[in-house]
């Protein structure tokens, strides 16, 4: 955790663009460029634990038609409750939505700046 941490912290310092030069690249710079490839392997592991310990189908349910739980906690997000964590709810939901997120920006991170 602190490693995703100081990843964030180090990433409002950086000054890179496509175009920078290598000499032009600060400490900070090139310890978030390598702390980033660092963290590519647990964070995999980290995703494939997951998915070992959820079925896919809790994380995307309309992939399966299963709308129902989602239904039922919007309901309750109408009526000013907080709904409770179910699969295919609300909750898993989003947490399907942040992997398929990272898993859609992991080839141009992987693809990108490297001397």
């Amino acid at each position: 955790m602190l490693w995703v941490i100081s990843q964030l912290s180090t990433s409002f310092a950086m000054h890179v663009h496509g175009n920078t030069p290598f000499d032009q690249v600060t400490a900070i710079d090139k310890l978030h460029i390598y702390g980033g490839v660092c963290l590519f392997i647990p964070a995999v592991l980290f995703f494939a634990l997951v998915l070992y310990r959820r079925k896919v189908t809790d994380l995307y349910p309309w992939l399966t038609g299963n709308w129902s739980a989602l239904k039922d906690d919007l309901r309750s997000l109408v009526r000013f409750r907080l709904p409770e964590p179910s699969p295919g709810g609300l909750a898993a939901t989003v947490e399907g939505l942040v992997y398929w997120h990272c898993c859609w920006r992991l080839p141009p991170v992987c693809c990108g700046f490297l001397p």
